[in-house]
């Protein structure tokens, strides 16, 4: 039996009476009106959420979405794109009721391409100090053996996508700290390199890319390499260095 207006009323009049605790205002509810029907926790929280979210009471209707390419439709979602750039395909098809095919079919007729947004970990105060710890190991390593950094297998991993790629972080015998990808050469200097030679023109298929990579990776010389790895001294000193002028 749906809920009435105002059998919603007075549940959220009971709701922020009991300081938004779904379980009191469940049993208070009962006992205020015996003779009306009783509605489960859940039903609390959701009408409070509803009644955030839609401002009524009532259960928010759609409108049937279209799935033509009509030039109204066309219009309307380039006009939208126009003022929001930022705007999702799916929150654009809600707003407009477009379906979300045709959304994404009138961006692509047009040349426009919906973008992922990617968020990443900020670093905290632990992560500043093993980043400093590391740095100090590190210098305190090569000044046992200066040819140390030379001596290191590097290894990491990274997925390539013929749309973009990411990083793919892996643990070893001696670690990297957290997102520092600054601080190896992996990340600060293989990766964009490769992806230089790899995408100078767009990827056509899987064994396509795997050839681009292989191809790539024998594209850099091995002096170009031993200038990558040997400056990671030059970066853990540089850390340091910062880090003992701002105490």
């Amino acid at each position: 039996m749906p809920i009435t207006n105002e059998e919603a009323a007075d549940m959220i009049a009971v709701y922020h009476g009991c300081f938004q605790n779904a379980t009191i205002a469940e049993r208070e509810y009962a006992m205020r009106y015996p003779d009306c029907h009783h509605y489960g926790r859940r039903v609390f929280t959701r009408l409070a959420q509803r009644l955030r979210d839609t401002g009524s009471f009532c259960r928010p209707t759609f409108r049937r979405c279209c799935k033509r390419r009509t030039e109204e439709n066309i219009i309307n979602v380039l006009a939208s794109i126009q003022h929001n750039s930022h705007i999702g395909t799916r929150a654009l098809s809600a707003d407009l009721g477009i379906a979300w095919t045709t959304v994404r079919n009138i961006l692509k007729d047009n040349r426009l391409h919906a973008y992922h947004i990617f968020l990443h970990h900020s670093l905290n105060d632990e992560d500043f100090d093993h980043r400093l710890n590391h740095c100090h190991w590190m210098l305190g390593m090569i000044r046992e053996d200066r040819n140390l950094l030379t001596k290191i297998l590097w290894t990491d991993e990274s997925t390539f996508r013929s749309d973009g790629w990411r990083w793919i972080e892996r643990g070893s015998l001696s670690p990297w700290p957290a997102k520092s990808p600054d601080l190896t050469c992996l990340d600060l200097y293989l990766w964009g390199r490769i992806k230089d030679f790899v995408y100078q023109t767009q990827p056509t298929t899987k064994v396509d890319m795997q050839n681009r990579i292989r191809n790539a990776n024998q594209q850099l010389s091995a002096a170009e390499i031993e200038v990558a790895v040997l400056s990671t001294k030059r970066r853990s000193e540089k850390y340091v260095t910062e880090d003992n002028s701002n105490t």
